[in-house]
């Protein structure tokens, strides 16, 4: 997992257990305030060795969290692959907070989020596994698409990001 840009900014890694995540730093001419882009890929908690996985994946979560309430006003976009639902505690402690845009697109539209994993098939399967959260801003997605070589699909989201 990585970030790509388009435009001019900073990446810098935000060391975690087991996984490190990429953060970067945007700018655009006309906004004072840049957007934060972390890219985040939970420990899935069923590899082997299984108790380990776990210790991993909570330690990551408890340092993205600390990371995001460090500076809890800033505008920012949190994408990656959480290995989790919407019924899983990493998700829940990451929902409390940011917003699920794929979520909010969804339900603004009337219809449900699409998936991006799941069990025999990349198209069908738990949502919010590959995601994006954000702060402070105007969401909309696209959807989802078949990601070559993975079990995945990959999501495809456009972010209207409102003044800070």
């Amino acid at each position: 997992m990585g970030i790509a840009l388009r435009a001019p900014g900073s990446v810098r890694r935000l060391r975690l257990p087991y996984r490190s995540a990429f953060v970067a730093e945007l700018h655009w001419s006309d906004d004072d305030e840049p957007v934060e882009v972390l890219n985040v890929h939970l420990a899935a908690p069923h590899v082997h060795p299984v108790v380990q996985r776990l210790w991993d994946r909570r330690g990551q979560v408890r340092d993205v969290i600390a990371h995001l309430d460090a500076t809890p006003r800033r505008r920012r976009v949190l994408a990656g692959d959480l290995n989790a639902t919407p019924f899983w505690p990493a998700y829940r402690r990451l929902r409390e907070r940011l917003g699920d845009a794929v979520e909010e697109a969804a339900r603004r539209n009337g219809r449900r989020a699409e998936r991006t994993w799941g069990p025999g098939t990349v198209r069908r399967g738990s949502s919010a596994s590959t995601t994006c959260w954000s702060r402070a801003s105007s969401r909309r997605t696209r959807g989802s698409c078949p990601s070559g070589g993975s079990d995945r699909s990959a999501l495809v989201a456009d972010l209207v990001l409102a003044p800070g």
